[in-house]
């Protein structure tokens, strides 16, 4: 079975796990093991998966015999975290001086700024 790790997923799992020491290379192999032997935890979309590998949550998409790594996900520390800051976060801050208005014209969405 062929595994595919892409740059963004190396990239992510830079940025989520804090991780800036480790080679690519180290990184490609933490992706592949945690791609073989990970549990899946859900379906995500047409033939896509969230996987977690030892606390590593991952997604991955999986054609016949080869297993693509598409992203990381991070830690489950830091996606609770993420969680807790998101609801920290106002939806419009006060003294923001540009506001976004959404209009709905035959089902699609359409984002006016007003200044």
């Amino acid at each position: 079975m062929q595994i595919i790790v892409r740059n963004h997923a190396i990239r992510r799992y830079r940025a989520r796990c804090f991780d800036f020491i480790s080679s690519d290379k180290q990184i490609i192999e933490l992706m592949e093991k945690a791609a073989m032997e990970g549990k899946v935890v859900r379906r995500k979309h047409y033939q896509t998966y969230e996987v977690d590998h030892r606390g590593l949550f991952i997604i991955i998409g999986q054609e016949s015999e080869i297993i693509t790594v598409y992203t990381c996900l991070g830690t489950q520390e830091y996606r609770r975290w993420i969680r807790k800051e998101d609801k920290k976060r106002p939806l419009v801050k006060s003294g923001h001086k540009k506001i976004f208005n959404s209009n709905y014209t035959d089902n699609y969405l359409i984002l006016q700024l007003i200044d």
